[in-house]
């Protein structure tokens, strides 16, 4: 049964470096999707790249992932 996130109260203390990351990575590709939407794929999937490589050096990249979120982005379904 997932947690009731009502009965958590505040819990922003807690907040994980991880946590943090992935706020980083989809603030990243909210901000391609806003801006290549409806763009070539692989366009877009290039920028993606760059843009997640350069804001997070040296971290492992899902590359089947990042052409599913490519793709949809270029059919302008993507949705966060």
């Amino acid at each position: 049964m997932p947690l009731d996130a009502r009965r958590l109260g505040d819990v922003s203390h807690y907040a994980t470096y991880d946590s943090v990351l992935a706020r980083l990575e989809r603030d990243t590709i909210r901000s391609v999707n806003e801006q290549m939407h409806g763009q070539d794929v692989g366009r877009v999937l290039a920028v993606l790249v760059a843009r997640l490589e350069g804001r997070f050096p040296g971290m492992d990249l899902d590359d089947l992932n990042l052409e599913k979120v490519a793709l949809s982005i270029s059919r302008d379904t993507f949705a966060i």
